[in-house]
């Protein structure tokens, strides 16, 4: 059985945009990752772009301009998906939690999961299940926050994905670390190819 998130779950995502709790989602070392992100698309202009986690869209930033209409955003914060919408009307927005988004499409060029699978410990199930209900999926580019000293729950998070995407068999096409000196935060990005 999957997770539902709660009305209550949805309320406080709404809040915290609100407040401005994810602003630094815009800050420069978000857009550096967004960039190896972005960098690592393999798919074709007319394929669609899914990015699970989307919040406020900031991918967008980085993607050609002919891609913008393949952009889909999914997210479960109304305020993250407004965002979306102002930024780039012509990007498609989807209001789901992992455990609620249904494709609505037969195939997709990539799904893009930056930071989203270290929320629930069924993440990496419920990519699987996201991947396995389409006929053609390119590619998977997943971001997770790396192992830190001072956030033990980053590293076991981290290790929990990784491993979880490990017992997938996927093939990895290229991988990138990016570290912020100053604060030590690394990011450990992959291009896996379901199989």
């Amino acid at each position: 059985m999957r997770a539902r998130v709660s009305d209550a779950d949805r309320q406080r995502w709404n809040q915290e945009y609100a407040a401005g709790r994810w602003d630094f989602l815009s800050s420069p070392v978000e857009h550096t990752r967004l960039s190896l992100v972005a960098g690592m698309l393999r798919c074709a202009p007319e394929d669609d772009v899914l990015d699970l986690g989307s919040g406020p869209g900031h991918l967008l930033d980085w993607l050609p301009v002919e891609r913008a209409g393949r952009y889909v955003a999914v997210d479960i914060a109304d305020e993250a998906l407004a965002r979306v919408a102002r930024r780039e009307p012509h990007a498609r927005t989807v209001r789901a939690s992992l455990s609620q988004f249904e494709p609505q499409a037969q195939r997709v060029g990539a799904i893009v999961a930056s930071e989203v699978l270290t929320y629930d410990d069924d993440s990496v199930a419920q990519l699987a299940r996201i991947v396995a209900a389409y006929q053609h999926v390119g590619q998977v580019i997943v971001s997770v926050l790396g192992p830190h000293p001072d956030k033990p729950n980053w590293t076991r998070g981290s290790e929990r994905v990784w491993r979880a995407l490990s017992d997938l068999s996927w093939t990895r096409v290229q991988s990138a670390t990016l570290r912020n000196d100053r604060t030590g935060v690394t990011w450990e990005l992959a291009d896996l190819e379901p199989g």
